[in-house]
């Protein structure tokens, strides 16, 4: 279970075997699953194990052990096995702690249970929950006029909410309020008809909308792959997510959150390793509810399980930029410390657009710079008979010095009928298309100089791209993008083939009228 939870740490199912496993090895001897004699016990193992389950629940369920929050998401607080483990740790530290003290005991009990239909009394299997809090509070009401109050109002709660076995539970409530007074039971059941004719024409159009069982709840989260199945069922989530916000059960604004967000929480456990599942949720607590604090909680723990997804950090980074209005520049460090942890070609792109904006041109052009130095180069694959070529030339020296910001221009000497002029060429060289190579020791150097803890990736037509019309459009410079396009061309010549980069090239050389 371990080695499971340390790759899938959001199985649910997992989770609450390891904590069946604790609760087992932590139980004393005369209570339930403990050992039948106090033979052979190992103290401080049932020490270590009551801390390790105390941690699991408080890591999962995001609260204390009395009840409070601690500050954590909380991503299994729609699970009812888990609450309902809670329930039994919380009445087995209340009898330990207050031994024959039945009303302290029952209050603590009840608060547990309170607590857990609180986070889980609506989600699936919430008939489980809510049954298992019906019966006890049978089982501990006597003919006290208090403890009846109690029952009915957990009756009336009960009947509010879709779930399974609605139907029987209401015929149940029915006998309850009949048998206790026949004219107060034809007013309550008036009032309270309604809403349960409503939780019943809920349950069954969920259950229209979509199925629990094509959800496949309890898969686990394994990387993204192109196949269909899966698509469908990520889809199925989507439509999921869209019918519960629109509050079918018309709900109050706050009790409406704790359902969303509980429904995204499900969602994230089964696609852990999908960004577009942490997205969703963080860009609704950012956008529907203002949670500005939970939306970057959200996109914090989607970095630790998916750390080379650009947009994850890129979204984290736009909400800093959006709502921080004290220091939006803020921003730029989330994306230092991506590039740091992550560098690709994407993420280089979107921070230099986000320094320009707040540092100016120069620093722009440095990050470039930084960019080719950090990101490695594939060997390509020559397009006419595989010969290769330096880099050491002083066109290119000088085509390097013009991407990075200095306004050199290769020029040629034209004669004409009125004499001598100059004139700005960006004729291709006859070297642009071959193959070019870089060596692996300079790529694993400036790796270890840039501090990633991933592999850089590959330098894609993209960044020359971006940085081109960076200076194209912001900086007023087309001639130094024409220069950035041709040293694209240059150092990679595997970009000639790449349709994309060769249209924005030639659209650029028309704008000069430069059509030689």
């Amino acid at each position: 279970y371990g080695n499971i939870l340390k790759y899938f740490p959001y199985s649910v199912s997992h989770v609450v075997a390891v904590a069946e496993l604790l609760v087992a090895q932590s139980a004393r001897v005369g209570e339930e699953k403990g050992p039948l004699a106090n033979v052979g016990i190992d103290l401080q193992r049932q020490a270590n194990a009551q801390a390790k389950l105390e941690y699991l629940l408080q890591t999962y369920l995001g609260i204390e052990m009395d009840g409070s929050p601690t500050g954590k998401l909380g991503m299994a607080t729609h699970s009812v096995d888990l609450w309902l483990i809670y329930v039994d740790v919380r009445s087995r530290q209340a009898r330990r702690e207050h031994f024959g003290e039945e009303a302290l005991i029952r209050d603590w009990a009840t608060k547990a249970y309170e607590l857990a239909l609180e986070y889980a009394g609506f989600g699936f299997q919430n008939h489980v929950l809510w049954k298992a809090y019906l019966q006890y509070v049978k089982m501990s009401t006597s003919g006290d006029p208090q403890h009846m109050v109690l029952l009915r109002g957990v009756y009336q709660r009960l009947v509010c909410h879709p779930m399974t076995g609605l139907d029987q539970l209401w015929q149940e409530y029915e006998m309850f309020e009949r048998q206790q007074s026949e004219a107060l039971a034809q007013a309550l059941l008036g009032e309270f008809t309604p809403k349960y004719q409503h939780a019943r024409t809920v349950y069954l159009e969920r259950n229209r909308v979509f199925n629990v069982a094509d959800l496949q709840m309890d898969r686990l989260a394994t990387p993204p792959q192109e196949v269909a199945e899966e698509h469908s069922c990520l889809t199925l989530w989507k439509t999921r997510t869209a019918y519960e916000r629109t509050n079918p059960e018309r709900l109050s604004t706050a009790d409406l959150a704790v359902r969303i967000r509980s429904c995204y929480k499900e969602m994230v456990c089964a696609w852990t390793q999908h960004p577009e599942a942490w997205h969703m949720w963080s860009m609704w607590e950012a956008e529907s509810i203002k949670e500005m604090d939970r939306a970057h909680k959200v996109l914090e723990l989607a970095q630790s399980h998916i750390p080379d997804c650009t947009l994850l950090a890129h979204a984290q980074a736009q909400l800093v930029e959006l709502h921080d209005e004290s220091d939006p520049s803020k921003c730029l460090q989330i994306m230092e410390t991506f590039l740091e942890r992550a560098p690709n070609t994407l993420g280089y792109a979107l921070y230099q657009q986000m320094v320009r904006r707040y540092k100016g041109k120069e620093a722009a052009r440095a990050i470039f710079s930084k960019a080719r130095r950090v990101l490695s180069v594939e060997t390509e694959k020559a397009s006419e008979g595989g010969a290769t070529t330096g880099t050491a030339t002083k066109t290119e020296e000088g085509t390097a010095a013009a991407a990075e910001g200095e306004e050199t221009v290769d020029v040629k000497k034209e004669d004409t009928t009125n004499g001598k002029r100059w004139m700005v060429t960006n004729r291709l060289d006859e070297k642009i298309g071959q193959s070019t190579t870089t060596t692996a020791n300079a790529t694993a150097e400036d790796a270890a100089k840039s501090g990633s803890t991933i592999r850089p990736g590959p330098i894609t037509w993209h960044l020359y791209a971006s940085h081109a019309m960076i200076e194209h459009r912001l900086n007023q410079a087309p001639s130094i993008a024409a220069r950035i396009y041709e040293l694209g061309l240059r150092k990679h010549g595997s970009f000639l083939t790449q349709p994309s980069y060769v249209l924005r090239y030639a659209h650029l050389l028309l704008e000069l009228q430069d059509t030689v």
